[in-house]
């Protein structure tokens, strides 16, 4: 297994990881301009990036997840409430995304936003039990994700227990 972390430019992070051996990725929050580096990326590991997933739909970017999707042909996958105005892989709780030997837990853990997921990360050849968690931006060391985006703080906070 291999796992890239970018640091962006607007303070968030994004993923590339996935399974040299067999060849498949995923790439996790795509911030808008970053697309460049991901297929940097996975033609140096000599993968293919198969799906590229969003966390939740972000309010504080521009996320050029749908574009590096459309331009790789890889599919674009958002939990299945997402509220958006076009079209996207729909993920709910406990689906399981293969890349090869790395599986993607979906974990519905809505809080931050309605739509927010983690991904529990498992290299099958070590363990099923997951490596690492990627929580978006539902849990950071020592804090949460703001749960008062919505205009709900409350019934969103109320979420995050």
């Amino acid at each position: 297994m291999f796992f890239k972390q970018l640091a962006t430019k607007e303070a968030s992070l994004s993923y590339l990881f996935g399974c040299g051996s067999l060849g498949k990725a995923v790439a996790v929050d795509v911030v808008a301009g970053d697309e460049d580096w991901f297929v940097e990326q996975a033609k140096a590991q000599g993968v293919t990036i198969t799906h590229v997933i969003e966390t939740h739909v972000h309010a504080d970017h521009y996320s050029g997840g749908k574009v590096l999707a459309g331009r790789i042909g890889a599919k674009y996958c958002l939990h299945e409430c997402a509220e958006v105005q076009f079209d996207f892989s729909p993920l709910k709780d406990g689906d399981v995304i293969e890349a090869g030997n790395v599986h993607v837990k979906v974990l519905h853990t809505p809080g931050h936003t309605m739509d927010s997921i983690s991904l529990a990360v498992s290299d099958i050849r070590r363990s099923e039990a997951p490596w690492f968690l990627l929580t978006g931006d539902t849990l950071f060391v020592g804090s949460i994700g703001r749960p008062d985006l919505a205009g709900k703080e409350k019934e969103m906070a109320g979420l995050l227990s």
